[in-house]
């Protein structure tokens, strides 16, 4: 039996006085919605899940599916700006699903494939776009 796939925080600064925190999932995985989290809890607040719930018309189908009192990401990566919470969603890849590193360096290589994602290496490239959340490389 196989456990549950570890979740991530970090803060990123947005503006001088503004700090985005960034969770990162991975798809299917199903996160708790709470009344109130504190900062770098793995859960979202019930206004984090109201404005999804505005979101969801305008997504494709099922890229997430609503429980009780949680949220299940569905198969589709990428990230959500919520205000002052990012949500960054990487692909389950079997055995790589606990270092979110090598799980976004795998997404950016298929969207590369895929021409979707034009990157111009340099250096140790590959190394500093492990450490970076989606949001930081787009």
């Amino acid at each position: 039996m196989r456990s549950p796939p570890m979740q991530f925080a970090r803060s990123m600064k947005r503006a001088p006085d503004r700090t985005v925190e960034v969770l990162t999932f991975i798809e299917h995985e199903s996160v708790p919605i709470l009344k109130s989290r504190q900062p770098g809890q793995k859960a979202l607040e019930q206004k984090h899940a109201n404005t999804l719930s505005k979101l969801e018309g305008k997504l494709p189908a099922k890229t997430w599916t609503w429980g009780h009192q949680a949220i299940k990401f569905g198969h589709y990566c990428g990230v959500i700006s919520l205000g002052n919470l990012s949500i960054e969603i990487l692909p389950k890849i079997y055995g790589i699903e606990r270092d979110p590193g090598s799980s976004r360096h795998v997404l950016i290589r298929m969207l590369m494939k895929a021409r979707r994602l034009k990157l111009q290496r340099a250096g140790s490239a590959d190394m500093a776009l492990q450490k970076q959340s989606l949001l930081d490389i787009f």
